[in-house]
């Protein structure tokens, strides 16, 4: 209902095409979904998440934006190239200042609880690089220096991005980022296009050796590809997060297979049962 009924809030196009998102400049789309955010919080979960990845773009050159930086640049952004540094800077500003509204909320949910030595944590999907990150307005250096932030995953496979075409993110740039904080990263890996094992422990080992602390998956149920491996899906995912294991090799084996000829009265011959009368 929000979203059909404010129309004047979406995002508009360097060529004036309107789109079909919602555009954070506008304050109001913000507030409503920190009303959404407080809402949820109600129910005492761990913290919240945002996954930018789903998705962009979350402005554009609409009249809420535009407003915006003619204040701050004196110009218009629909008379300057889409790849203008400002513009980038005017989103990052614009993205940060609403994850200074969530971090606040999350800290006012923990003292309203009564639990005010407990932080809740923030977690965010960001993209495969800086630049990627810079493009769409995410300034995660300044996230996880003002300690808005706990947990990053890297959403290679958003749209728009170079991580489409390289199918990895830049794990070692974000583990540089946050070296000596508390801000985790985790490399995301998508179940539906995991098609071997030996190949999927392979790029998990560099991971880790990139300064990832963790694995997150994406779509883990979803793994249609997988029967052409040789090695079972579930018993390897589970374990992607013991390092140790993950090197020396130890979750690539074959499923043990009883050879079943009866159960009760039921003989298991040549020919496939429960494929008629």
């Amino acid at each position: 209902n929000f979203y059909e009924a404010h129309p004047e809030w979406r995002c508009i196009d360097h060529d004036g095409t309107p789109t079909m998102h919602l555009s954070y400049a506008a304050e109001e789309v913000q507030e409503h979904l920190i009303d959404v955010y407080r809402e949820v919080l109600q129910r005492r979960p761990d913290g919240a998440g945002f996954m930018f990845h789903r998705g962009m773009p979350m402005m554009l050159w609409e009249e809420p934006f535009c407003r915006r930086f003619i204040e701050r640049f004196g110009e218009d952004p629909r008379n300057l190239a889409e790849d203008d540094p400002r513009v980038f800077q005017m989103r990052a500003e614009i993205v940060t200042g609403f994850l200074r509204k969530v971090r606040a909320l999350l800290d006012e949910t923990s003292n309203q609880q009564g639990d005010s030595g407990r932080r809740l944590k923030l977690a965010v999907t960001t993209f495969a690089t800086q630049a990627d990150n810079q493009r769409f307005g995410l300034d995660v250096e300044t996230w996880i220096q003002e300690k808005l932030i706990d947990q990053i995953g890297i959403a290679w496979f958003a749209h728009y991005t170079s991580g489409l075409e390289k199918k990895s993110g830049d794990t070692r740039y974000y583990s540089r980022i946050t070296e000596g904080t508390d801000v985790k990263v985790f490399p995301f890996y998508v179940g539906w296009k995991m098609t071997d094992a030996v190949d999927l422990l392979s790029k998990v080992a560099q991971d880790y050796d990139n300064g990832a602390d963790g694995i997150a998956v994406w779509d883990p149920n979803q793994f249609e590809k997988w029967e052409h491996g040789k090695h079972p899906y579930w018993p390897l995912l589970s374990r992607l997060g013991h390092q140790d294991e993950v090197r020396d090799g130890s979750l690539l084996y074959k499923p043990l297979a009883t050879p079943l000829t009866r159960l009760g009265d039921n003989h298991f011959s040549r020919w496939y049962p429960n494929t008629g009368f």
